[in-house]
């Protein structure tokens, strides 16, 4: 294997891993782990659609059936050309199949106690880190604290943030900073909670489970106290004067995301009316509509900055994720399936979405992708559906297995 890397930190220009040099100018072949057969992500960026995959496909296109047979990618066929554009495509006589496998160093996190059911990645003075539940063989659902190094592996063992309680069901709902808010709805009476793992606090926020509770700095939002057709929120640091509701509606909405500038939710004021996303903003006290689409649905939209990030659908097969900006009114469309495709999740964070995708067989954009806003372009991280995406910095988290897999991304030098 002529592999160009020469350790971690560091990047030559040259051959990529398999010998080839396909592409003018050279490439840049990027610090990361590789495995024979495999190729460096940032080899070289295709017109249509601007998307950085693996580059370049298993030469047999039967010597690895793990891979699904609708994976496509850009890169060097089977028969070594490797023109612009080309599509290598398992389960075809002249073509290799795709390598979306990442070479982004990984990371699985375990739980002491079976598997994990959800996981977010959070950052705090000393670092990142990651908050898990798990359930115990008792049933019991348990929320466990583990930090994590530069890269994203786990250090030392997890710290558990359950009570010791006999029997607890507490369901991880978010994490910022030392805080982590959670639904403990066992033992009775249930009760919206924020642990604070910097000072070993526990704080009931109100004496009932939410329907949704998102955070981000001091303030914290929630439905699901004493009426689902409003959203609430509450400064941690004031909680005397007790939270303040932003939205209501006349028949339903749904809370599901926050930032450092807006509380974001879909709502739907008729049976007959379509789902939209709205925002608040926190500084001005204002709602705006972010997507009035008449057909569609423009569902679970989540926020960082001044962008807003929601699913488009599912009354068309033209499925998609979309993006806006507050501050500028640019609409984007940041990923549309190229048929009946199903989105599992999306989140953002800085210039970062994170989103997964599957669909019917035959849907050449099944994977869990990166998209940068400012870049305007997408990078294939895994070639299979991925649950629970989560993004904080360079570091993404998903769900697989009963694991917490913790993916380190980097990206090509300009």
């Amino acid at each position: 294997m002529n592999a160009c890397h020469l350790g971690e930190g560091s990047t030559k220009v040259g051959p990529d891993a398999l010998g080839f040099n396909p592409h003018d100018p050279q490439v840049i072949c990027e610090a990361a782990p590789l495995k024979v057969g495999t190729l460096a992500l940032v080899a070289a960026k295709y017109p249509q659609p601007e998307t950085y995959y693996a580059r370049g496909c298993i030469n047999e296109c039967n010597e690895m059936p793990s891979f699904p047979e609708s994976n496509w990618c850009y890169g060097a066929d089977a028969r070594g050309a490797n023109t612009p554009g080309v599509l290598c495509r398992g389960n075809d006589a002249d073509f290799g199949k795709m390598l979306c496998s990442t070479t982004f160093a990984e990371f699985p996190v375990t739980s002491p106690y079976g598997d994990i059911t959800s996981a977010v990645v959070g950052s705090d003075s000393l670092g990142h880190y990651v908050v898990h539940s798990s359930r115990k063989d008792s049933g019991s659902l348990l929320i466990y604290h583990q930090r994590l190094d530069s890269d994203g592996a786990p250090v030392g063992d997890p710290e558990r943030v359950s009570p010791n309680d006999a029997y607890v069901w507490d369901d991880l709902l978010d994490v910022d900073g030392t805080r982590i808010v959670y639904d403990a709805y066992l033992p009775t009476p249930a009760k919206l909670m924020v642990a604070d793992f910097g000072t070993g606090t526990r704080t009931t926020i109100i004496p009932s489970s939410p329907t949704a509770a998102v955070i981000s700095g001091d303030l914290l939002a929630f439905t699901g106290y004493k009426t689902g057709t409003q959203v609430f929120l509450q400064n941690l640091c004031s909680q005397g004067s007790g939270p303040a509701v932003i939205s209501s509606s006349a028949y339903r909405l749904s809370l599901s995301g926050i930032g450092q500038r807006l509380v974001v939710w879909q709502q739907k004021d008729s049976y007959e009316g379509s789902w939209d996303a709205y925002a608040y903003n926190i500084s001005t006290g204002t709602t705006q509509l972010v997507s009035n689409d008449a057909v569609t649905d423009d569902m679970y939209p989540r926020t960082s900055g001044s962008w807003v990030v929601w699913y488009n659908g599912p009354n068309t097969e033209l499925r998609s994720i979309q993006a806006y900006n507050i501050d500028t009114a640019e609409r984007l469309t940041i990923a549309q399936s190229d048929c009946t495709t199903n989105y599992i999740g999306w989140t953002i964070d800085g210039n970062i979405v994170a989103y997964s995708k599957g669909g019917q067989v035959g849907c050449v954009d099944r994977g869990t992708f990166v998209f940068r806003l400012d870049k305007r372009d997408t990078f294939c991280v895994e070639s299979f559906m991925a649950s629970g995406i989560n993004i904080n910095g360079n570091l993404l988290s998903y769900i697989s297995g009963g694991k917490a897999h913790i993916v380190k991304l980097f990206f090509p030098k300009e």
